[in-house]
């Protein structure tokens, strides 16, 4: 929340979903800057983002992962490989 307050705070206009938000990829998509903090990795799925939009994953999530040393990797909550070709930019 405290994303969104500022970016009202700039006369940004914003809209506020959950992962329970009837048709969120449809509210995805209609974003010129999304801001992921689902809080479940890859949750936002490429075909979601508008293109040329501005993705900022505030997500890190531990993923078990056999083939790295330690047994696990860390992953946002967007779902970089389909969302890196849509977006603009992309943390």
């Amino acid at each position: 929340m405290p994303m969104a307050l500022l970016m009202v705070r700039a006369n940004a206009s914003v809209k506020v979903c959950h992962r329970y938000t009837r048709d969120l990829g449809m509210a995805c998509s209609q974003a010129d800057v999304l801001v992921a903090a689902v809080g479940q990795p890859e949750f936002v799925q490429g075909d979601w983002i508008k293109e040329g939009a501005v993705v900022i994953d505030v997500g890190i999530n531990r993923v078990e992962d056999s083939s790295r040393k330690r047994g696990y990797r860390l992953t946002g909550d967007v779902h970089f490989d389909t969302a890196k070709d849509r977006a603009s930019l992309i943390t």
